[in-house]
């Protein structure tokens, strides 16, 4: 049980993994579509290529746009290359670099139906069924040559760069929706509280205290902090406006340098000490 937990929680870090995941998923689904697959050569010289065909392109066509659709780099390289510019200018290698990314995924689970549909030999005549083979072969020698030719065409650095700024589109669009639900849920709080307030207010009888409102102090405040001053449904409207049309700069140095409080002492030999708060 402990180790199903830890593969959950590295799968949930790692949309790379999941994604990977996914793919591999709908590889193995493809060979047990076809392997269940009842193929009956219809014996009529006009029919026997169409057939051949539509069983050989069709399935990997429909498993191409699957794979599209459930990867996630899709929607984060939409998002990436349809928003607008803003205060952040865009990279088309990232772009570039999620699009091949999701291109690579979405193209195994129909690589591997056209494979088998080519080695198992029922569409094809035997004496052709070696083109399975030869296609395999060529794709496996195709990827060795790329392995060891890439390294001396391309910029290590830039793709070091392009992978990271990748990684981060990925990451801060799912801390922005981390973000957004825990300030949905104490806004919620807030408002439902207050209408609670204004009910008890405008009401002869006393109604007893709700439950949720009976929090410690310390998590009323982390509430309030979490708000970061926004009251009203239009302060968040314009908020989320914002971060849509004019996402903030790549710079963290206002943040990263900010002064922090820190409790001083000196020790028996007169050193000053300094410890944050």
């Amino acid at each position: 049980m402990e180790r199903l937990k830890l593969v959950l929680q590295y799968f949930q870090s790692n949309s790379e993994s999941i994604s990977n995941g996914i793919c591999i998923i709908l590889a193995l689904v493809s060979v047990k579509l076809y392997t269940s697959f009842d193929f009956n050569c219809p014996c009529l010289p006009q029919y026997n290529k169409l057939y051949s065909l539509g069983v050989m392109i069709v399935p990997p066509i429909i498993l191409f746009f699957l794979g599209v659709l459930v990867n996630r780099h899709t929607g984060v390289m939409m998002d990436e290359w349809m928003r607008p510019i803003g205060n952040r200018s865009k990279n088309p290698a990232v772009v570039k670099y999620l699009f091949s990314a999701m291109l690579q995924r979405a193209l195994l689970a129909p690589m591997v139906w056209i494979l088998v549909t080519l080695l198992d030999g029922k569409i094809f005549i035997c004496a052709f069924s070696a083109v399975g083979w030869s296609i395999l072969l060529f794709l496996i020698v195709l990827g060795a040559m790329g392995r060891l030719i890439k390294p001396c065409f391309d910029d290590h650095a830039t793709f070091l760069q392009t992978r990271y700024w990748s990684n981060y589109l990925d990451v801060e669009q799912k801390l922005f929706d981390e973000t957004c639900v825990l300030h949905a849920r104490d806004f919620a709080r807030k408002c439902v509280v207050q209408f609670f307030e204004d009910i008890r207010e405008d009401t002869v009888l006393r109604l007893p205290h709700p439950l949720f409102v009976a929090s410690s102090k310390a998590d009323w405040e982390d509430e309030e902090e979490r708000l970061h001053g926004i009251a009203k449904q239009e302060q968040v409207d314009q908020l989320l406006n914002k971060w849509y049309y004019s996402k903030p700069e790549l710079d963290v140095t206002r943040i990263a340098h900010r002064p922090r409080p820190c409790v001083t002492w000196e020790d028996h030999s007169g050193k000053t000490l300094y410890s944050d708060v």
